[in-house]
């Protein structure tokens, strides 16, 4: 347990001295959403299609960038054989990285929600739940590349892309269907959608998570 509080310290402690970073990361994110944004309605395509695309993919892409070096590293290293080791539980070393995950993507979610809220001029209701369901979506991308490079860090960087292809094309559909309920002016959300992703993610997070086992302990 002492050694997983430590990982969590210092990781706390990079996200600090890295702050920098992750402003610049939040910066271009929202600069190629106002670019998408503003080339859509240029060009006259369908704000309520090519919007949420443009906003997952930015989610996703942010995700990796920030999740990849991080995991990448500790497999590089031989840290993750030492914490299974140590006798370390699979679950907790996956929670802590979640966790800073999270708190890396934190400043971009809220920036991002912010500037929809004003571009779109959304009601405040709709704005909390763009927000959930932005962290939902980041909860269910940083899971899946800590899973998929457990399988994938013996082999290649440009494996992870192949195999995680399959698992990001299903949540890329349903944010983009999800997405496009914020341009009802009636603001009507249907429930079954909300729970259908709650379940799903959480789902997902746990069969990663048992999953997790056999990676840490086979490889």
């Amino acid at each position: 347990m002492s050694l997983i509080f430590r990982l969590f310290k210092t990781d706390l402690r990079k996200l600090i001295i890295n702050s920098p970073f992750i402003w610049l990361l939040t910066l271009a994110s929202n600069l190629v959403l106002l670019f998408g944004y503003f080339l859509f309605r240029l060009v006259g395509l369908r704000l309520d299609l090519f919007l949420p695309a443009t906003l997952w993919a930015i989610v996703f892409v942010t995700a990796l960038v920030v999740i990849l070096p991080v995991v990448y590293r500790d497999y590089r290293h031989g840290l993750v054989r030492l914490y299974a080791l140590a006798g370390t539980h699979p679950f907790r070393y996956y929670l802590v990285r979640t966790v800073i995950g999270l708190l890396y993507l934190l400043a971009p979610v809220i920036t991002l929600t912010l500037v929809l809220f004003f571009l779109l001029d959304l009601s405040s209701a709709a704005a909390i739940l763009l927000f959930i369901l932005l962290i939902l979506k980041s909860l269910a991308i940083i899971n899946l590349s800590i899973w998929i490079i457990g399988l994938t860090a013996p082999f290649s960087w440009q494996f992870f892309l192949v195999v995680i292809a399959p698992f990001i094309v299903p949540q890329l559909i349903a944010g983009i269907y999800l997405f496009r309920l914020m341009f009802d002016p009636a603001g009507v959300y249907p429930g079954a959608w909300i729970y259908w992703l709650i379940s799903y993610i959480f789902i997902l997070i746990c069969g990663i998570w048992l999953s997790a086992d056999f990676i840490w302990e086979e490889l």
